[in-house]
């Protein structure tokens, strides 16, 4: 009885992920907020969305950039105060 041996090939190297490029690529708006609500991330769409650059957006804070009274600010505080998720649909967001 012979026997076959079969070369183990190498499992595919693992590359890291650039989680910059996929959150650009995305269709949707991101943002990250920091403390305060001050803004460090901004994807492309974001920035679309709120005729704003990353350099500009980053100098500010999420009420800075939202109306007074927009419905996000009281969904943000929530998501913080809770420290769930929460989905709300049809908000209306506007500007200063």
């Amino acid at each position: 009885m012979s026997t076959v041996t079969v070369p183990r090939t190498q499992p595919p190297t693992r590359r890291p992920v650039e989680h910059d490029m996929l959150l650009t690529a995305l269709p949707h708006p991101i943002i990250v907020l920091g403390e305060e609500n001050r803004i460090v991330y901004a994807n492309s769409a974001a920035e679309a969305f709120l005729s704003s650059g990353i350099a500009l957006l980053k100098r500010l804070k999420l009420d800075e950039v939202l109306g007074f009274g927009c419905p996000l600010l009281a969904l943000v505080d929530q998501v913080r105060n809770s420290g769930s998720t929460v989905n709300e649909y049809g908000v209306e967001v506007a500007g200063p």
